[in-house]
């Protein structure tokens, strides 16, 4: 089975694309599409959850508030549950 990982660093720049552990070259403009294919599946995802928040709370600023806490330290809680579990 072929596994795609993909790796972004802080900048943008360096993008690592590696299939069954071997690093394979991939072209900028796919880079570039990938990168912005998951930044809008992340977006979707918060969209996501914010109506569902908002649904069963029945309040605007819950939701909102949910969603920004998500933006600001969801990826610190991903980061964490990562290093426990692997």
């Amino acid at each position: 089975m072929n596994w795609i990982y993909w790796e972004r660093s802080v900048y943008p720049v360096f993008v690592l694309v590696t299939i069954n552990q071997q690093i394979v070259y991939a072209p900028a403009a796919l880079k570039t599409l990938l990168i912005f294919g998951l930044d809008f599946l992340e977006a979707i995802v918060y969209i996501i959850v914010a109506f569902v928040i908002s649904a069963v709370s029945r309040s605007r600023s819950i939701a909102t508030g949910f969603s920004l806490f998500l933006v600001l330290v969801g990826a610190g809680i991903i980061e964490v549950l990562a290093a426990i579990f692997t």
